[in-house]
């Protein structure tokens, strides 16, 4: 038993890798016309709306692309490539299952000096060439058994995803004057962590935790990969990967090769060049100028919470953003002398999230603390503004980002715009007009001003093509309206005036990532990182004379000065997370720009003056490419992998046969199919589908034949049969989704057509009486999901609600299958302490059975299997709740994050033969998420004890799963 349990949690280990490259991202909308060029080393596809930047993609990617290789010594086979203009996103996806990168072109209000296409191109398409580089040795001799999910594996099992992602971003910051590598920001989390708690073990370093806050794979692994080029050069991780490749027998190849290579091991090098990294930001902090402020005092938060954005309500109370590991983003007041801190209103979803349950996996590093918070916050007259996403209720890359507006004074919170996609907004002083940034699908960016009444447009300022703006800000009378602008590449500070239309620079252009400008009678304050570490500044807009006014250890963001103008405040990273410092504004000691000292560690270089020369784009001769239609309709199959065993990824059930999968590369049409042999009762099974989601309702097409189990009703006796059917059919969904404030909804509509010929099984003739023939079944089906925004800890949502009613009948043809209902509903409500949850489960079916019957498909007291019935019906009460977080490793074999109990009991009941019985179970689940062999996505690992009173028995079960939300 415990031999066959290892080999299957292998196999799920296997295929978990490859599932965690089958992304299903969604559609584009189905009247989305779309082109296609074809250069030496890469498919582009992009919709209509991309066409006026189709030829820099192209270009763009070319030149770009042996820089790319470089330092991996790897030339890859083409890559295809989809663009997506309509969502909000600011995101890309590299994946192999089926090979391609996508790419989301709306950038962020947060993005740093490095223009956003360039950014995907590189930081992607390194991405591509790494996977490629698996694809030889063993790994390609498995691609003939196993299609592309052989680099999947090898991907899954043995490369970090932090190397990927941090190679990834060395790469973007080697071939940039910005890139993560050079902001202060993105190494300030490491930073406070490891100069306030050291060093953790490699495993909690790499693998997160829910105790502790963790920075997350991009930088982890951004600094593992920098310091290993700048101790060892490019062939440590050259050679690692090749030997990843070839030598799977080796179980951990990447530790053998370094040994081989430093004669340090993977974790050895992590002690070694984190231990470096602490010493150089020791040096830095030690010369670094800093000043003493108070602590707002706040309530006492046990794990990692933020406070950002403050804004003065009046002298002494203040509103902030407040979210962390406990918590998602909410506005909330705070009285900055007695820490007094009261909840305003929760906030929505934002523009770079996504809802839960949206894919299998959800984007990776996105899931840590702080992730989802917002651009900015923007106070006057008693009113906030901000900006929240909106889906289109059917189009996963439609998308909107809308204003939303409180009111402190009637406590209402009312969404301003609908179906625009301003970012950033800004109100003024006098509570009449709202600022922000609208960016439009064909890559043009506008300021615009919208009444703050009702959200109606009341003038449109256009930018240049090319160029994009960030977090614009009124000026004190209104007149001219401050905002950061990137063009392309390099970030300034302009100025707007709303009278001539004309602009004017007050900053010039830098590769320095400033932020957040705000506009008081005295001038303008930025966030900017001139002296290493991110800092307000004060701007002179006349002068344009730049001076330091904090002096913070880790980071200073968003300073906002009382009514009366005797205090400031401002959000001040720590290890704890952000936290909000005051003092008295004529305590403020400005430093002037010309004696700031930039004191960033530098680790860059190492690594660039490995890089192969890099010739800047206007040094390049563009190209003019063909640009064709692509024609979906030819472009719906593309097989790209297959499985010498048939794997249920839902049910988590493996069968000797065969599976193989295809998916195009707009991934609206999918197709499966294989042979099963269903080993308990020696049955075999060949099924095919195809779905289509490409137009507004989803088309599935489906057809299989084998054996099925179940209820008959054979001259008038009800009894269990088994039986040989084919059956093919159709079905068309509709599938919607919705958001309202903090809740998201789901709904599925769905109706099919099936017809079926069904025999007795058996290997000798049919048996007398038992009838055989073709039918007719037609099915409706109803699903509803309502449900809280979860938080990292969270085990369940806090308040939701699930609904499932499926409804089959048969009709015409020789036999009869009858008719069949079934009724599942989950509510979930708060527990007694944070994170615990209580979960309600209701399940009902009732058939009437003809000579044949429907599928069962109940889901029985747990602790009780193998029940037939006409009518089933059972409620279930859970608890469940996290005991501990142990954050314990047994060597590079398991590392246990939580461990949790869910507490059960189950009442049932079942009608079979005219006779009523009733079962019940109660019992307990202990679970662990647990990584094993450091694979990167945790295992739910457990046990189920059932006590049956009925008949007093006690039943134990092993409990595996995947918790896909816990990396």
């Amino acid at each position: 038993m415990i031999k066959r349990s290892a080999v299957f949690l292998l196999l799920l280990i296997l295929t978990t890798a490859v599932s965690a490259q089958y992304y299903m991202l969604g559609e584009d909308a189905a009247h989305q016309k779309w082109y296609c060029i074809d250069t030496r080393h890469f498919h582009l596809v992009f919709p209509e709306s991309f066409l006026n930047r189709a030829q820099s993609l192209a270009n763009q990617s070319e030149q770009y692309y042996s820089t790319v290789t470089g330092s991996l010594n790897h030339v890859s086979r083409k890559i295809p490539v989809l663009i997506h203009t309509g969502s909000v996103v600011a995101n890309a996806y590299s994946l192999w299952t089926p090979e391609r990168t996508e790419y989301f072109m709306t950038p962020s209000q947060n993005n740093y000096s490095h223009n956003w296409l360039q950014q995907l191109i590189i930081h992607e398409n390194r991405h591509m060439v790494q996977m490629d580089k698996l694809n030889q040795g063993l790994t390609k001799a498995l691609g003939y058994v196993v299609g592309e999910q052989a680099v999947a594996l090898t991907l899954g099992l043995f490369m970090p995803m932090w190397y990927m992602e941090g190679d990834a971003v060395t790469t973007e910051t080697a071939f940039s004057e910005s890139g993560r590598g050079r902001i202060p920001s993105f190494e300030m989390k490491l930073k406070a962590q490891l100069l306030t708690e050291g060093l953790y073990d490699f495993e909690k370093a790499s693998l997160g935790s829910y105790k502790d806050y963790i920075p997350d794979q991009y930088s982890f692994g951004y600094y593992y990969v920098a310091q290993s080029r700048n101790f060892y050069g490019t062939s440590l991780w050259d050679n690692a990967i090749r030997n990843s490749a070839r030598n799977w027998w080796q179980l951990s190849p990447i530790s053998h090769s370094f040994k081989k290579q430093t004669d340090y091991n993977k974790k050895q090098l992590y002690q070694l060049f984190f231990q470096d990294l602490k010493d150089r930001w020791l040096m830095q902090a030690a010369a670094n100028q800093t000043a003493k402020y108070a602590l707002v005092p706040l309530p006492k938060n046990k794990v990692q919470t933020h406070y950002k954005f403050p804004e003065f309500i009046n002298d002494s109370v203040i509103v902030a953003e407040k979210s962390g590991m406990d918590d998602y983003a909410r506005f909330v007041s705070i009285n900055i002398n007695t820490g007094e801190e009261n909840i305003i209103c929760k906030a929505g979803f934002y523009a770079s999230e996504e809802l839960p349950a949206t894919d299998a996996i959800p984007v990776l590093a996105k899931n840590s603390p702080g992730s989802w918070t917002t651009d900015n916050l923007s106070l006057a007259q008693n009113t906030i503004v901000w900006a929240e996403k909106k889906w289109h209720p059917r189009w996963e890359h439609v998308s909107y980002s809308v204003v939303m507006k409180h009111d402190f004074v009637s406590g209402e919170t009312v969404q301003l715009t609908h179906r625009t996609k301003y970012f950033s907004p800004a109100i003024s002083a006098d509570g009449k007009r709202i600022t922000a940034v609208e960016f439009l699908t064909d890559g043009s960016c506008n300021v615009v001003i919208l009444a703050a009444s009702n959200g109606n447009l009341i003038d449109t300022y256009p930018l240049e093509p090319g160029a994009f703006a960030m977090n614009p800000e009124f000026s004190p009378d209104r007149k001219q309206i401050v905002c950061v602008t990137q063009k392309p590449d390099l970030k300034g500070i302009e100025i707007l005036d709303l009278e001539t239309k004309t602009w004017r620079t007050v900053l010039a252009p830098s590769a320095a990532d400033i932020s957040n400008p705000t506009w008081r009678n005295d001038g303008i304050y930025f966030n900017a990182p001139f002296s290493g570490v991110d800092n307000v500044y004060h701007l002179n807009p006349a002068s344009c004379a730049v001076s330091q006014i904090t002096f913070d250890t880790f980071g200073a963001y968003n300073i906002s000065f009382s009514p009366s103008g005797e205090r400031f405040v401002f959000s001040s990273y720590q290890n704890a997370g952000f936290v909000l410092k005051t003092a008295k504004t004529n305590e403020i000691k400005p430093l002037e720009f010309i004696s700031v000292c930039n004191r960033c560690i530098n680790l860059d270089s190492c690594y660039i003056a490995q890089e192969k020369a890099f010739r800047p784009d206007s040094l390049c001769n563009d190209s003019l490419y063909e640009i064709k239609k692509y024609k979906r309709g030819l472009q719906l199959f593309d097989l790209h992998s297959w499985m010498p065993v048939s794997f249920n990824t839902d049910r988590y059930n493996l069968y000797p046969g065969i599976t193989f999968s295809s998916q195009n590369l707009l991934s609206t049409s999918v197709l499966t199919g294989g042979f099963e042999m269903i080993n308990d009762h020696y049955h075999a099974r060949t099924f095919v589908d195809w779905t289509y989601t490409g137009w507004f309702p989803q088309v599935s097409v489906h057809a299989s034949m084998g054996a099925n189990e179940g209820i008959g009703n054979i001259n008038e006796f009800e009894d269990h049969y088994t039986w040989y059917i084919k059956t093919a059919g159709l079905k068309v969904s509709l599938p919607l989704k919705t958001t309202v404030r903090d809740y998201f909804q789901k709904y599925k509509i769905r109706a099919g057509l099936q017809t079926h010929y069904l025999q007795p099984y058996a290997s000798l003739a049919l048996p007398h009486g038992l009838p055989y023939g073709t039918t007719r079944s037609a099915s409706a089906e109803f699903e509803f999901m309502n449900r809280q925004k979860t938080v990292l800890r969270d085990l369940m949502p806090r308040w939701g609600q699930d609904i499932s009613i499926h409804y089959q009948h048969s009709f015409g043809g020789d036999i009869d299958l009858g008719e069949q209902l079934n009724a599942d509903a989950k509510i979930f409500i708060p527990g007694f302490a944070r994170h615990h949850g209580f979960r309600i489960d209701g399940a009902y079916m009732k058939k009437n059975p003809g000579e044949y019957s429907f599928t069962d498909d109940f889901s029985n007291p747990r602790g009780y299997r193998n029940i037939f019935s006409t009518k089933s019906q059972k409620v279930g009460l859970n608890y469940k709740f996290p005991l501990c977080y142990p954050d314990l490793n047994i060597g590079s074999l398991l590392y246990f994050k939580r461990l949790k109990l869910n507490l059960f009991y189950d009442y049932g009941e079942y009608n079979f033969q005219n006779t009523r019985r009733v079962i019940n179970s109660a019992g307990c689940e202990w679970t662990c998420d647990t990584h094993v062999f450091r694979f990167f996505i945790p295992l739910d690992i457990g046990f189920r004890y059932a006590y049956l009173p009925r008949t007093q028995e006690n039943t134990f079960e092993f409990l595996l799963g995947i918790n896909f939300s816990g990396f």
